[in-house]
């Protein structure tokens, strides 16, 4: 039997507490973090009218300003790009771009092979900024070869020519994770690889449909991509996104910064898809979704 609801007042008066006021994050769209959260804490305990223990009136709107006054005086990246944060081990990036953490670590680490000197290692087609943790650059690049792996099945080595053979046209690094190659890169990987593998026309016309229904889960901005819509199943609406300037780059609602990772625990601990559609002011369709991407490893 379904718990009683009590409705929600439109402001709550909340302690100053770090689960709480992420919830309000969530449901005020902001990108904001426990460090945001704890600075916040600061400045209000060094205000000389605020008592330690003092109850504070939050409502979305106070907390967005007081974490917004926040975000822009705090750099927590150290002057890094959040896309080249070292920040997905090897297997939340596999489970995020539908690939085996096998064919992931070949992709970054190089693959193993032996000759009549011994066991040698191909080199890597991925560069990470870390050995074991990708950046979010990194799992864009992932997402763009696992649309070629899982449809055409083509050698590592045949990719890895021509990756290289863009990047080296384009002048740019981690062209797959750049807006450029979908505008002028696409037509130069194919016509490449399809020359490797000596596809027919036909060949290289269904390279070039993976290659750009798979760009179509990536949003760029600068020539950079900055957010990207996972594929966790065929057809996938672009109700999960990747953002690196949100939640530390783990899988959220669109339009909010709610892990689903979030959504999957409350959901195994009792709740229903109704109330937390209801919480976080989401359509039950998106809450749904979001319980599909979520896969027990990543709740």
């Amino acid at each position: 039997m379904p718990r009683e609801r009590t409705a929600k007042p439109s402001w709550i008066n909340s302690r100053l507490d770090g689960g709480r006021l992420l919830h309000w994050a969530g449901a005020i769209s902001h990108p904001i973090s426990l460090r945001v959260i704890r600075l916040a804490r600061e400045q209000l305990f060094d205000h000389p009218g605020l008592r330690r223990n003092a109850w504070v009136p939050w409502t979305p709107e106070v907390l967005a300003s007081h974490a917004s006054s926040v975000t822009r005086r705090t750099d927590i990246y150290g002057g890094t790009d959040p896309a080249d944060v070292p920040a997905y081990p090897l297997a939340e990036a596999a489970l995020l771009v539908g690939v085996p953490v096998s064919t992931l670590r070949n992709w970054t680490r190089g693959r193993s092979f032996p000759t009549k000197q011994g066991r040698r290692t191909s080199s890597p087609i991925i560069k990470t900024p870390e050995p074991y943790f990708l950046s979010f650059t990194n799992i864009v690049e992932a997402h763009v070869l696992a649309g070629l792996r899982k449809e055409h099945r083509i050698a590592l080595d045949k990719i890895r020519d021509a990756v290289r053979y863009v990047e080296k046209n384009l002048k740019v690094e981690h062209a797959l994770a750049r807006r450029i190659f979908k505008v002028d890169g696409v037509d130069l990987f194919v016509d490449r690889l399809g020359g490797l593998l000596n596809a027919s026309r036909g060949g290289q016309t269904a390279l070039r449909a993976v290659l750009e229904e798979h760009l179509k889960r990536v949003e760029y901005q600068r020539d950079r991509a900055v957010k990207f819509y996972p594929l966790h199943r065929e057809g996938a609406p672009r109700l999960i996104v990747v953002d690196p300037r949100r939640a530390f780059g783990r899988p959220t609602l669109a339009g909010t910064s709610v892990p689903i990772g979030d959504i999957k625990a409350r959901f195994q601990a009792g709740d229903d898809v109704d109330e937390l559609a209801a919480d976080y002011r989401v359509p039950a369709t998106h809450i749904q979704e979001a319980l599909r991407a979520s896969p027990a490893e990543a709740a």
